[in-house]
């Protein structure tokens, strides 16, 4: 019996958090900002909400100054302007979290043939690596 009441008051926590982190990032602000500094736009939008910001300053080095204002908008549509595409967020509770955006993966396409160096044979069943995406294949 003590089991199931520390389960469910457990999952009774864990959805108030999910709930606050959702109403969080929802929450209505006005902003106006002129030739201002991201990391002032940010700490101002924390000002204005119950909310705290955490992120490398390395991410935010290619968004100089924003010029934006609304009226009344959620956090997550203002973020979205004012965030330049090479950063993404997430939210943990009263967090939210900026991170530099992930490259996507481009498919590339490998033509030639596998020799040996001194006899000029062609070898075949050669494994061949790409580090940088963990794939590898045979050669044919």
């Amino acid at each position: 019996m003590y089991k199931y009441f520390i389960f469910i008051a457990f999952q009774i926590i864990n959805f108030q958090l999910f709930s606050q982190a959702k109403e969080s990032i929802n929450k209505l602000v006005s902003v106006s900002y002129k030739n201002t500094k991201i990391e002032t736009a940010l700490a101002d939008i924390e000002a204005k909400s119950d909310i705290r910001f955490s992120y490398n300053p390395e991410v935010l080095k290619n968004i100089s100054t924003i010029n934006y204002a609304t009226n009344n908008q959620p956090i997550k549509e203002i973020l979205l302007e004012i965030l330049d595409g090479g950063v993404s967020f997430k939210t943990r509770g009263n967090y939210i979290i900026l991170q530099k955006k992930k490259e996507e993966e481009k498919d590339f396409l490998v033509m030639g043939y596998i020799s040996n160096e001194i006899t000029n044979e062609r070898i075949y069943n050669a494994s061949i690596y790409e580090p940088k995406t963990l794939t590898s294949t045979l050669s044919n």
